[in-house]
């Protein structure tokens, strides 16, 4: 008797259509992760991610204010005067940076993690930097430049 009820139950079927998976969200409608397993404290660059003092604080009150945004919210961020506006936040392709900037790069062999992926900086305020590689929704450390000195433009 316990067989019979078994078939039965195994036998039923609803005649409501499986639930359909939520649309997958896009990168730039995700929030920021920061991942600092990259940081470069070994570089003897100005660059070093070593904040200290109020530029500890600084760094953390930025990572925090962007970390509530979007990356579509921060690629739409832009600076400078109204006719010459240009994206804050952006990718810079290795082979533009610093030759200092490249051999750190060479000498952490971080192609082997990143491939061909440019880097993206954040700009955080005057020269300040945050320098990294975005993957997806994460944003990967590397380096605290408040002099400007990874990637110089021409004035």
């Amino acid at each position: 008797m316990g067989n019979k009820h078994a078939k039965t139950r195994a036998q039923v079927r609803t005649s409501e259509p499986p639930k359909a998976r939520p649309p997958a969200q896009t990168v730039l409608s995700d929030h920021p992760h920061f991942c600092f397993e990259h940081v470069d404290t070994s570089t003897k660059e100005s660059y070093a991610f070593a904040p200290a003092g109020d530029g500890a604080a600084e760094i953390l009150k930025f990572i925090c204010e962007m970390a509530r945004l979007s990356w579509g919210q921060i690629e739409q961020q832009e600076t400078g005067p109204p006719k010459k506006r240009k994206r804050k936040h952006h990718s810079q392709e290795i082979d533009t940076v610093e030759k200092c900037a490249q051999k750190d790069l060479t000498r952490r062999k971080l192609a082997s993690i990143f491939g061909d992926a440019p880097l993206f900086r954040f700009r955080v305020g005057g020269e300040k930097r945050l320098w990294g590689f975005r993957k997806g929704r994460v944003f990967h450390v590397l380096w605290w430049d408040t002099k400007h000195a990874v990637y110089k433009q021409e004035k």
